[in-house]
Parts: C-alpha cells; structure tokens; sequence
C-alpha cells in the first residue's frame, strides 16, 4: 500500500531535539574559534585573509561536529568520504537510516551549490519519485544535508542561520526543511572544562588548513 512519505518525521527520528541542540551549540563554538583564528593571525585578518573567513568556519563546523561524535553518547556515528574528483574530503555524519553532508551556504533556505557527490547521495539514496513508497523499507538510506552561514562575512558573526533539509531527488530544492536557528544550547554535553581542549584542537586543525594554503 502506498502511503505519503512524512519527510519531517525522518530527519527528526534521526535527529531528535536534544541531538539538534548539540549540533547547534557545536557549530556555534566552531564559529567562534574560526573567527578566533583569524582574528589572532595577521597572515589572515586583512581584506584578503578575511576572504577565507567562511572556509574555515566550514572546516571548524565539520571538525566540531566529528569532535561531538568522538566525545558524546549523542547516538552518531561519521565517515570521511572524497569528492568525485577525489582531491577533497568531507564530513558525511551517519544516523539510523540517514546520512547527512554539511555545506555553507548564503541564505536560510538556499540549497548547496551544485556538487557531484551531493547529486550521486541524493540520487542513490533516494527514489526517484520520493513523495510516495510502498513502506519504510523502500529508502535504505535517506539523504540529508545540514545547512549554516550568515549574512555578513565579518569576523565575530554567528551564524544567522542552521538547518537540516531533506533535498529532492533532482537535488534542487527541499522536500522538508527543519530550522535549527532557535534550538537553545541545553542540549550541549561538553563540559565547559573541556571547551579549551575542543579550541585547541581546532586550532592545529586550522593552522594545518592555513599552513596548506600559504604552500599552495
């Protein structure tokens, strides 16, 4: 029998509220320790170093995250995956029957720009005609894709918007998109005596990404 497919529901079993509120709390510290980097770095923090600014905080994002996993019984698991051109790697995180990309992007609901990997993800994880299936075993893996940025590209900015989005199967738009902007920080489980080892961690993982760029 067919039935509609609730594609809300899914992103939030996957992702349950105090689950979404640690991920925000944790993309808003790598915000702050990107921007920290920069600001402390004279190589970066001038006009043309602060073009960078959204790299790393893009970095930091996925880094944070990874970190949470590591660190919490947030009910997470990650993996590494390449490009198609397999010259970049990427944070794919991995729950239940979901699997989810991180991408920075410009606007609250804008949709990533185009990307080969984002396409194969949706495209095989998802059927064709994904407003309807026979049950919930048809998707053995539903593709979603964590969104954040903000409107200025200035230092000491948090992000203006987070969220999670089911992507359509053509990968251009949303069959949902849940807001995680106004998830509070309760949910966070680092402890507050383990913050300046999540900052110092992620500033050798910065410095690498900048060492790499001062070389290119």
């Amino acid at each position: 029998m067919l039935q509609i497919v609730n594609h809300e529901k899914i992103i939030t079993n996957a992702f349950p509220m105090d689950v979404m509120r640690q991920m925000s709390a944790g993309i808003n510290l790598a915000y702050s320790c990107a921007d920290q980097l920069v600001d402390g770095n004279e190589i970066l923090n001038w006009t043309v170093g602060r073009e960078f600014l959204g790299y790393f905080r893009n970095i930091a994002v996925e880094f944070q995250l990874k970190r949470l996993i590591e660190t919490t019984n947030c009910g997470l698991s990650y993996r590494l995956a390449p490009n198609r051109a397999h010259n970049y790697q990427h944070v794919e995180i991995l729950s239940q029957d979901c699997v989810m990309t991180i991408s920075q992007v410009h606007s609250k609901y804008a949709y990533p720009r185009e990307a080969k990997y984002r396409n194969a993800l949706a495209s095989n994880n998802q059927i064709i005609f994904n407003e309807f299936q026979e049950n919930d075993d048809d998707v053995i893996n539903h593709y979603l894709i964590l969104t954040h940025g903000t409107m200025r590209n200035e230092l000491w900015q948090e992000p203006d918007f987070i969220g999670i989005g089911y992507p359509t199967a053509e990968c251009n738009g949303w069959n949902a998109f849940l807001d995680l902007t106004t998830c509070d920080n309760d949910g966070l489980i680092i402890e507050d005596s383990s913050l300046k080892d999540a900052e110092a961690a992620l500033k050798i993982e910065l410095e690498t990404a900048i060492a790499t760029i001062k070389n290119a």
